[in-house]
């Protein structure tokens, strides 16, 4: 009680929802809610006597077949008739008045009655009554009550029987409520607290969507009629969902009126966000079981990052210096931070650093899911709260205009912004990126090599979980050489090397194993949130439930009884965390069957393909994981990489997009398959022409432009080429790479492919005949000159430092033959 009556005082910001089933208003309609079957019984009783009045066959124990009945030998008319009169209150008890004077953000039921409505009335508060036929898009005043199966006092002979749900054949029409159940799985994902007020929970389609609630158990509360013997059935049912509470409607109407005599909070309305709260320290030396669930598993232990802040010591983690610049330029107000490195650089233990020091004097909120009234929160949060640092890790995966809006809200005012994202790669991302960089008050900072006593702090740390047996260095001064010379310092490569170690792919291995006895579909779900990990992101729980129409939290609860635990996977308040990135690949390339791990992505691509409108974060999984970069990364079997392409090949979104061409040409060509390689480049292009023809805007043909230049040079390194074929090739491939440096928004690709055709230049130049090749070096010269001059145009970061090393290599290669 004393959990219920916090969330409902935490509620008091607009973000409670109430659910009110049959038994809410049953005293009210004169039923009895003792009886077992409770309105239901007293419905069947009202349609059977009408049947029998009517001298037909009567008697049902079924609602579903009583109310069928009724439609096929009196007619829905009179059906709607005896529905609207017994279903029309004209009194409600004062405890339902009392309810409805909380500030609830939306009140949902199941009845058809108006009791809600007449208190409402009574209260003089303002609502909007919502029929399951109404648009849930559009705007109300108010208080929005929504009837999901229907509401009697708007019922029509027009609009009766889609409207009304009770028969067997009622349930068909659910399609037509379907928003208004999705609607509802959102307004409870972004509430404080959920009470479901006489409502059994037994009804099939509104469990499907409680199942991919995220968060859901935490919040929810049943109040049920007083008993001294709940159901058994009906408690286990409700259980499953939250809490069942046996105290009546006027108990809870008397914590209501408590609650409501209280000063209201002053927090603002959460969904997208979450405060942060500041851990308190460990008080000893981390053990080195922690530390490998740091370094394997990906488990953070906050107080241990704590402690090692506090002290200025790495006995967990390695304090990086990014960090101490990070909160440096968050001191000043409106300034915002944006950290960048490659998966698995440590960002994540970065962010978590930096908002442990800056949460000690002023409040932190960190982003937890991506809502689309996202600028709505962040004002309300700077209004009660205006130098608030707010924290937004994976930034990318925000659409452009509305990332800017949150920067342009933080830096007019006192707050502060701190960002994070992978390495960044994309066009879209570099695009970002620029418009980021074009803000002053952004200071963007890049996780570099470990060096200096980082090193020494590194070696010490992964001694204490393996060794160094592996890696075949003993002494301190090889393990220095070892992280600086053969791994570059790149914690990155670091990593990979401890990960694909035997020790580790061992441990990896017999987790993977415990999961071999459960069904395909929850096998797919695992290994699904793998690759998802694996192209750098931490995906919500309701997004994996969603997707597979199965509860993903259930799923991990089983196996954590059958298999005192899971350490692969592992949910952690709405998200789903499972080991590093570079570990989920290690996982997905030497432990998950190929034909496994494209099968779940053919599921995962095709679910959310299905799907009418994508999130932002489901587009961005979506895109990624139709690349073949990505899919190479753990499919090395061939066969399987063709079963992919020409699976999604059939579905008609798939065939219309470039990107889709594009990727499969990447395919073909890494089989050198160079006729179909080509086929699909072509098919990529018709795309395009499509798209512009479709949609009346030009396609960005950037992408397209860049592999054709690759693939030209890439045939021509197999061999396929030779002399006046060979020139062709690769004069088209240079023209090619010269259109693109001259690009005003210039990125690292066509640097690769620079490199790539002096390469070949420089190995098969000599079966060029020598008028042709004279042509062609001067081309590649002027190209090259023009390249080193414009490489400060490319997005610092990850695309800079690649691009400029390219440009080294090429200069010093070219130098022989130019």
């Amino acid at each position: 009680m004393e959990k219920l009556q916090q969330l409902l005082q935490n509620g008091r910001n607009g973000s409670a929802v109430l659910f009110c089933g049959a038994g809410f208003t049953a005293d009210c309609l004169n039923f009895d809610q003792e009886l077992p079957l409770g309105v239901t019984f007293h419905l069947l009783e009202m349609i059977n006597s009408e049947l029998k009045k009517n001298g037909k066959q009567s008697g049902y124990k079924d609602i579903r077949n009583a109310a069928k009945r009724v439609k096929t030998d009196i007619g829905n008319h009179r059906l709607m008739e005896l529905l609207k009169a017994r279903f029309h209150l004209s009194r409600i008890s004062s405890s339902i008045e009392t309810i409805a004077e909380y500030p609830w953000s939306s009140v949902y039921t199941t009845n058809y009655d108006n009791g809600l409505e007449l208190a409402l009335q009574g209260i003089r508060k303002k609502y909007t009554p919502c029929n399951n036929l109404d648009d849930p898009n559009t705007p109300v005043s108010g208080l929005p009550v929504i009837h999901l199966h229907g509401f009697a006092e708007v019922w029509t002979d027009e609009t009766f029987e889609q409207s009304c749900i009770l028969d067997a054949d009622s349930y068909r029409h659910l399609s037509g409520v379907r928003n208004w159940l999705e609607r509802l799985r959102f307004d409870i994902e972004r509430a404080e607290i959920v009470v479901f007020l006489g409502f059994s929970a037994a009804d099939f389609h509104l469990s499907q969507v409680l199942f991919n609630v995220t968060g859901l158990q935490k919040k929810a509360y049943f109040i049920n009629h007083p008993t001294a013997s709940p159901d058994p059935d009906e408690r286990a049912t409700q259980e499953d969902f939250g809490e069942a509470l046996y105290i009546g409607r006027e108990a809870f109407a008397d914590q209501i009126s408590r609650i409501l005599q209280l000063e209201a909070p002053t927090e603002p309305r959460l969904a997208s966000f979450e405060r942060f709260l500041l851990p308190n320290a460990s008080q000893s030396v981390p053990p080195v079981a922690d530390i490998e669930d740091l370094f394997i598993w990906g488990k953070i232990n906050s107080a241990h990052v704590k402690r090692d802040w506090d002290l200025e010591k790495s006995d967990y983690h390695i304090i990086r210096s990014e960090v101490v610049k990070v909160v440096e330029h968050l001191n000043t107000p409106g300034n915002i931070a944006i950290l960048h490195g490659d998966i698995c650089d440590g960002k994540s233990l970065s962010i978590l650093g930096a908002m442990t020091q800056i949460a000690s004097g002023r409040p932190v909120f960190q982003m937890k899911h991506f809502y689309s009234d996202l600028l709505n929160e962040v004002s309300s949060i700077l209004a009660t709260y205006p130098d608030a640092v707010l924290v937004i890790e994976s930034c990318f995966t925000l659409r452009e205009d509305r990332l800017l809006a949150v920067v342009r809200q933080i830096s007019a005012g006192a707050g502060g912004l701190l960002l994070s994202t992978r390495s960044i790669a994309t066009e879209a991302e570099s695009s970002k990126f620029r418009a980021l960089k074009s803000v002053p008050s952004v200071l963007d900072i890049r996780l570099s090599k470990i060096q200096g006593r980082e090193v020494e702090e590194l070696s010490a740390l992964i001694d204490q979980i393996a060794g160094w047996r592996e890696f075949g260095a003993l002494s301190p001064g090889d393990r220095r050489r070892f992280i600086e010379r053969e791994c570059d310092g790149i914690l990155p490569s670091i990593l990979l090397k401890l990960l694909n170690s035997k020790y580790v792919r061992d441990k990896y291995r017999a987790e993977y194993n415990k999961i071999s006895g459960i069904d395909a579909q929850n096998r797919s779900m695992i290994i699904a949130a793998l690759i998802i990990t694996g192209i750098g992101l931490d995906t919500p729980v309701s997004l994996i439930s969603d997707i597979f129409e199965n509860d993903f939290v259930s799923t991990i609860d089983k196996l954590a009884v059958d298999s005192n635990g899971l350490r692969l996977i592992r949910v952690d308040g709405d998200t789903v965390r499972t080991v590093p990135s570079i570990g989920a690949r290690n996982i997905l390339a030497h432990v998950i069957d190929d034909k496994d791990i494209v099968n779940s992505t053919i599921f995962v691509l095709e679910q959310l393909n299905a799907k009418y409108r994508k999130s932002e974060l489901e587009n961005y999984i979506f895109v990624q994981l139709m690349r073949y970069s990505i899919l190479s990364s753990v499919v090395d079997d061939d066969a399987e990489v063709d079963r992919f392409f020409d699976h999604i090949s059939k579905v008609s979104y798939f065939r219309e997009m470039p990107l889709f061409w594009l990727q499969w040409h990447m395919a073909m060509a890494a089989q050198l398959r160079w006729l179909k390689a080509e086929e699909y480049l072509e098919m990529g292009y018709t795309a395009a022409d499509a798209f512009e023809k479709k949609r009346g805007e030009k396609y960005i043909r950037k992408q397209l432009e860049d592999r054709k230049a690759k693939f030209l040079t890439a045939r021509a390194a197999a061999g396929g080429r030779v002399s006046v074929e060979l020139f062709r090739d690769m004069k088209e491939a240079v023209e090619i790479v010269g259109r693109l440096m001259r690009d005003s928004e210039l990125t690292h690709h066509p640097y690769e492919t620079l490199l790539q055709i002096v390469k070949v230049v420089d190995a098969r130049g000599t079966t060029i005949p020598t008028d042709l090749i004279r042509i062609l070096t001067g081309q590649l010269k002027e190209i090259i000159g023009r390249a080193k001059g414009r490489v400060g145009v490319v997005p610092e970061g990850y695309q800079r430092i690649h691009a400029e090393g390219w440009i080294r290599e090429t200069e010093t290669l070219a130098a022989a033959f130019i």
